[in-house]
């Protein structure tokens, strides 16, 4: 059996819950929660992550900045930004997906989470 992926979650309130009891039920991912930007960062530093999953809240950089910061540490890392509150996110996103609030569900998120940790695989091996 393959070990679990594992993926680092950095969002608010309920939702986080929500979000990691999902990753972990229906994708099959281990998630490690991180409480805020900066406890986010520590955990990329001290940890090998497949995917960063990120909350953009409003117009605040934390997330973008945080995804910029993941490829700096580890170019393989996949990101995905999503929001629950804007629908539209272009200005210098670092991400390699990102959510609007739109189409911000739970499908979605484990669809993008999904081909963020597939990227990492590379190109099948054939003999």
């Amino acid at each position: 059996m393959r070990p679990k992926k594992k993926i680092l979650l950095l969002a608010t309130g309920i939702h986080a819950e929500i979000l990691r009891f999902t990753l972990e039920t229906r994708g099959h991912y281990r998630v490690a929660l991180g409480l805020d930007g900066e406890d986010a960062l520590l955990l990329l530093r001290h940890g090998k992550y497949d995917a960063l999953l990120a909350e953009v809240a409003g117009q605040d950089e934390t997330a973008n900045d945080l995804a910029r910061q993941a490829k700096q540490l580890d170019g393989h890392i996949g990101t995905v930004l999503f929001s629950r509150s804007i629908s539209d996110y272009q200005r210098g996103c670092h991400a390699d997906h990102f959510i609007p609030e739109i189409l911000c569900n739970s499908e979605v998120i484990l669809n993008r989470v999904g081909l963020a940790t597939a990227r990492k695989r590379g190109p099948k091996v054939t003999a």
